[in-house]
């Protein structure tokens, strides 16, 4: 059997094909905005569900029942969620989840407590940062663990930044000034370090 989970604004849909015949099914609320979907390498029934509305959810069964995070700490949009493989802790890598006004929180325990990590809105050019449709906030837009060193993350905040940690969060470098100011997705290459 084959699953898809997307997540979108008609609900978090799961797609599963059995015998070359695929359903469909709605698993959380349409009224909902669905921004970001995450499963976890370390243990792969495990996926967390961002929504701008009511934060975040999560499955323990690849997709057929979800929960809502009763821990999660933010009353703000998620707009992104990544889980780091190379940060595991009982039995699930740690989840970041970035929101709207921008913040990122890091989870070690799959989703049990949170730990917020402001660190990066001390950056010089954070004052700069602005999303059009909303100038007085920004948001973070994806989170992007790179998977060939350890440590090294990356923040797409729309608009105005792609920036760098080296050491899981604990500190940023700022953008770069031929870097880009408005990314919505970024993947980093398994096969080629350094490659985005």
């Amino acid at each position: 059997m084959t699953k898809l989970c997307i997540a979108n604004g008609e609900g978090l849909l799961v797609f599963e094909k059995k015998n070359s015949a695929w359903k469909v099914y709605v698993k959380l609320p349409k009224n909902l905005d669905h921004q970001c979907i995450a499963i976890d390498p370390v243990r792969t029934d495990r996926a967390y569900c961002g929504n701008f509305e009511d934060g975040l959810w999560l499955t323990d069964d690849e997709g057929d029942i979800w929960k809502k995070v009763r821990s999660f700490p933010a009353k703000a949009g998620v707009t992104s969620v990544a889980v780091n493989p190379k940060e595991k802790n009982d039995g699930f890598g740690a989840v970041y989840a970035g929101t709207e006004p921008s913040m990122l929180y890091r989870s070690l325990d799959g989703g049990g407590t949170w730990e917020k990590k402001d660190e990066f809105l001390s950056l010089p050019s954070s004052k700069s940062w602005s999303f059009p449709p909303k100038p007085n906030t920004h948001h973070v837009r994806d989170i992007t663990i790179d998977p060939t060193k350890p440590g090294l993350i990356y923040l797409a905040i729309e608009a105005g930044a792609l920036i760098r940690s080296f050491d899981y969060s604990k500190t940023w470098k700022d953008r770069v000034k031929t870097g880009p100011f408005d990314t919505h997705t970024l993947v980093a290459n398994p096969n080629a370090e350094g490659k985005l």
